[in-house]
């Protein structure tokens, strides 16, 4: 709560400066106040959420690293939509042919941060539902926009919803850029 109100105030204050400043600056024949053009602070500042919200959008590969006895590490994919969806699928256990993909959402939590929670469903081998999956992730995107590393935590959980399995593990994606055919 403190750290709202001190973000707030923060915030507060950085506006009221930027309007006291808009204000007082002597205008000339032609000009628009800076607010208005979002050049100021604020401005500034909201582009370059944007710019990593931009950069974290798309679609990624990697390789997730269960803890300590865990399984082997294994690949997944991850597609990030502009409007804070998720879709993925891994070569996960215990049988990948068994599960669904993965649903999800992701959110921008802080400077160069984003936190990812994705489900899926896990059926036995006469495709019964067996196990319900959600997995969490607190990613980290590199200045170039092309790398993320993250740690997760995951939860199994029966088809009544009881958690009878939870892990942990990191993970490391790169961007998927287009490659021309030649």
């Amino acid at each position: 709560m403190k750290l709202k109100l001190m973000l707030l105030t923060t915030i507060l204050t950085v506006c009221l400066a930027c309007v006291s400043y808009a204000q007082t600056e002597p205008a000339t024949a032609g000009d628009t106040p800076q607010l208005a053009q979002g050049s100021g602070l604020i401005g500034v500042v909201e582009r370059a959420v944007e710019a990593q919200r931009k950069a974290f959008t798309g679609a990624w590969e990697g390789v997730v690293t269960p803890e300590d006895g865990g399984p082997p590490p294994f690949r997944i994919l991850f597609t990030f939509g502009g409007d804070g969806t998720v879709v993925a699928a891994d070569a996960g256990p215990p049988a990948p042919h068994l599960a669904t993909s993965e649903h999800g959402a992701w959110e921008r939590s802080a400077n160069h941060e984003f936190l990812v929670i994705y489900k899926q469903l896990i059926f036995d081998v006469n495709g019964n539902l067996d196990t319900l999956f959600k997995g969490r992730v607190k990613f980290k995107i590199n200045e170039a926009g092309d790398e993320i590393n993250g740690i997760m935590l995951v939860d199994l959980y029966d088809p009544q919803g009881n958690k009878f399995l939870s892990g942990a593990g990191t993970i490391k994606c790169t961007k998927i850029k287009v490659e021309p055919l030649d």
